[in-house]
């Protein structure tokens, strides 16, 4: 039939579905395969992550990076804050950094950064307030905000300062430490 053998056909199109990859198109697709695989393998990046102690006589240590008010319900406290690694505190808007209303003795040591669009450190009991803070605290507020907060009905009020304090307000008061008792 005019000429057309059905076996070199065959084999001339076989031959025509066989690509060749260049070694360049090679390499760049291995480079390609390994980085989605790493960025597979990688994750989603750091993610707030802070750390606190059980209560041991009086005292909780808290290191890391938080996103949320650190607060505790056990009566007469201290709560440290970055003492053995650099932390962070950035609640939600409206949340103090550390929120510090347990009964009796309230004490906290602060050497965390805070960043909150509230009072950084509130601190309201009716015994003796302690606070000493070594950490930047920067907050901001459309109202009242306060950078360290410390009230008591029936106590002494103690706070001494080494961090910078920044206080912000688009239309209320804004003080970097407020002490009363």
């Amino acid at each position: 039939m005019h000429g057309i053998n059905r076996e070199g056909s065959v084999r001339k199109a076989a031959r025509q579905r066989k690509l060749k990859v260049a070694p360049v198109t090679r390499a760049v697709r291995s480079a390609l395969a390994a980085s989605a695989a790493m960025l597979a393998l990688a994750g989603t990046g750091p993610a707030l992550a802070g750390d606190c102690t059980a209560p041991a006589s009086g005292t909780i240590h808290c290191n890391g990076d938080f996103a949320d008010t650190l607060n505790f319900s056990v009566e007469d406290l201290t709560l440290i804050v970055g003492d053995q690694a650099p932390s962070t505190i950035a609640p939600p808007a409206g949340n103090a950094g550390i929120l510090a209303d347990w009964a009796g003795h309230i004490g906290v040591t602060n050497s965390a950064d805070i960043v909150a669009y509230a009072d950084g450190i509130d601190a309201v009991g009716s015994g003796d307030i302690d606070i000493d803070n070594a950490g930047d605290i920067d907050v901001s507020s459309a109202g009242q905000v306060i950078g360290i907060y410390a009230y008591t009905d029936d106590g002494n009020v103690t706070i001494a300062n080494s961090g910078d304090i920044g206080a912000y307000s688009m239309g209320g008061l804004a003080d970097g430490i407020f002490a009363s008792g």
